[in-house]
């Protein structure tokens, strides 16, 4: 990650989860975003 890049990551949340079983993801949770939605446990 290049210095100039750290800023975009200031507050965010990276997660390991698995979108279907046996299928998982890295995600990244960034509340800077402005699409930002906080996530909902199912």
């Amino acid at each position: 990650m290049a210095p100039e890049q750290v800023p975009l990551l200031d507050q965010a949340t990276m997660d390991y989860v698995e979108i279907e079983p046996g299928q998982f993801h890295f995600i990244f949770l960034n509340p800077k975003d402005p699409s930002y939605q906080a996530p909902t446990e199912n």
